[in-house]
């Protein structure tokens, strides 16, 4: 397992965010807002928490197993 600094900076985030962020907008009720999200696997939520603590947000960081059956295993299964 990769071990994270206690604190990153702002341009460490920036670079993660270019590279793996995503900004999107998600449906809730009858309009849709922004949504910006990090996917990542699951060995990398302790940094996934380091971005979000650094950002001051609350979010929660979920972990999720892929369902898709296309021949990938384990290195897609767990994302955080």
């Amino acid at each position: 397992m990769v071990e994270h600094p206690e604190e990153i900076s702002n341009e460490y985030v920036r670079g993660l965010v270019e590279g793996e962020g995503t900004f999107t907008f998600s449906p809730s009720g009858n309009k849709k807002i922004p949504v910006f999200c990090l996917k990542m696997h699951v060995r990398d939520k302790n940094l996934l928490e380091l971005v979000r603590n650094k950002l001051g947000l609350k979010n929660k960081v979920y972990e999720y197993n892929h369902q898709r059956k296309d021949g990938v295993k384990e290195a897609r299964r767990q994302c955080s």
